[in-house]
This record gives C-alpha cells, structure tokens and sequence, in this order.
C-alpha cells in the first residue's frame, strides 16, 4: 500500500538529510581546515571523518535524485 503523503515525507526526508549534510560538513571542515584552506596533515589525520562525510554527502545526493525522479514519474 502505498502512502498518500510519500513525496510530501520524502522531501521533509531530504530537507532533514541536507541539514545533516551542512553540519556534517562545518565538523568536517573545523578538522580539516581549521584557516580556511585544507590542511594535508590534518586530512590525514582526520581521514576517517572526512571520508564518513562523503558518505553522507552521496547519499544526500543520492536521496535528492531519488526524490526528484519520483516527482516526474508521479504523473
């Protein structure tokens, strides 16, 4: 069965992995790039962090399309 509000939950979904997302990243970048520019040490130290918030960053990206693609099918 499906659910009447899907795309409606589904966007509030994405809005809620966007703002995940952005502080996600502003954690990421105090490690890395506490002056503004990366630091390659501190990319390396800080690897784990950085490739978890790519994991977060794709799968953002992945849920957007998702929701996107789901919108132009919906007829």
């Amino acid at each position: 069965m499906l659910l009447n509000d899907l795309l409606a939950l589904c966007a509030d979904a994405e809005r809620a992995a966007d703002t995940y997302e952005t502080v996600a990243r502003e954690a990421v970048r105090k490690l890395i790039a506490p002056q503004g520019k990366v630091d390659p040490k501190l990319l390396e130290r800080e690897q784990f962090a950085a490739h978890g918030f790519a994991w977060i960053a794709t799968y953002v990206a992945a849920i957007r399309q998702m929701r996107r693609w789901a919108e132009a099918n919906a007829g």
